[in-house]
């Protein structure tokens, strides 16, 4: 699951503080993926608007980075007396192209009702 964010910076331009820069300017953008991605917990499941945050990133090579980073969601279901709220800490490759900066998700699909079998 691949989000890209168009740039026009050649990697040899950028660094580390940067790049947090420019990913932070899209922190809704990543907020909404996140929301998408918590499918595989609950359909109730939400991101904490806000509570993207980026621990660290980590050069790789001239154009690939590793950005570690945390965030809170919550889930709310009264049927099923579900009330929490959780911390995440995960950890993305980022790869800087003169398309842009493109951020590689693990892909969680939301799991089919074949799946519980």
């Amino acid at each position: 699951m691949h989000l890209v964010f168009p740039d026009n910076i050649a990697p040899t331009d950028l660094d580390a503080t940067r790049l947090a820069d420019i990913i932070r300017r899209n922190t809704l953008k990543i907020e909404s993926r996140l929301n998408d991605a918590l499918g595989w917990y609950s359909g109730n499941a939400q991101i904490v608007p806000g509570s993207f945050h980026i621990i660290a990133i980590e050069v790789l090579n001239h154009s690939g980075y590793r950005m570690s980073y945390e965030y809170r969601w919550q889930v709310f279901n009264a049927c099923l007396d579900i009330d929490a709220t959780e911390v995440s800490t995960e950890s993305v490759t980022v790869s800087v192209s003169h398309e842009g900066i493109t951020l590689d998700f693990i892909a969680a699909p939301r799991p089919s009702p074949g799946d519980e079998l």
